[in-house]
């Protein structure tokens, strides 16, 4: 690779080669050691070195936090360097993508709840006569509403798990091709990761929209 430092006169071109990766440089750039540097400044009419620290590297746990924390450094008088501008790029990238599934996530649960409450009130309406039959055998109508719940949470749990399991294994097929692909330094590990919290409140609904 080579490595080009502005002066006055046009550049300084030097060859270099990468030797490793490292997650405390800047965001696509280039460490060389520090005597490098001082011999280049002095090449290009800058020997004195400066005083005192002129950068700091910030690193988020989540690139979706990058733009925040972006803007609280300027709030503090503080310029961000133009390698974050990618980040922060990446950042609104990442919330626009998940705002725009969480809005398909929500229309495709909401055609499954209409589905499902379809489905349920269909079967309702030709369960009558079995209903009456049962009441008439000594069955009170608390007890068949009843009968009627549990075959309701009995479906949509298992509908639930069912739907719990297909989403594991495609997250599981998912990320087993991203770690496939690690020749990309910009891929992460796992592009889908499950929550136990996630998995609950999924068979919650299930159960909830069966019921309703």
């Amino acid at each position: 690779s080579s490595v080009s430092t502005a002066r006055a006169g046009g550049f300084l071109r030097k060859r270099a080669v990468i030797v490793g990766l490292t997650d405390r440089g800047t965001l696509l750039g280039v460490t060389v050691p520090i005597g490098f540097i001082e011999e280049w400044n002095r090449k290009i009419g800058k020997a004195e070195p400066p005083s005192g620290y002129r950068g700091l590297t910030v690193i988020a746990m989540d690139p979706k936090y990058v733009p925040v924390i972006s803007a609280r450094i300027r709030e503090m008088g503080f310029d961000v360097r133009s390698s974050t501008g990618l980040a922060e790029r990446v950042g609104g990238i990442i919330a626009l993508i998940t705002a725009g599934l969480s809005l398909v996530a929500g229309v495709i649960l909401f055609v499954a709840a209409l589905n499902a409450w379809s489905i349920f009130h269909l079967m309702a309406l030709e369960r009558q006569h079995e209903m009456g039959l049962l009441m008439a055998l000594g069955a009170t109508r608390r007890e068949v509403r009843l009968l009627a719940l549990a075959e309701a949470v009995s479906v949509g749990l298992l509908g639930g798990l069912a739907g719990l399991a297909i989403a594991i294994m495609v997250g599981w097929g998912t990320n087993a091709l991203i770690s496939g692909l690690k020749e990309s330094p910009f891929l992460p590990e796992r592009i889908i990761i499950f929550h136990y919290s996630y998995a609950l409140i999924g068979l919650a609904l299930a159960v909830a929209l069966a019921i309703i």
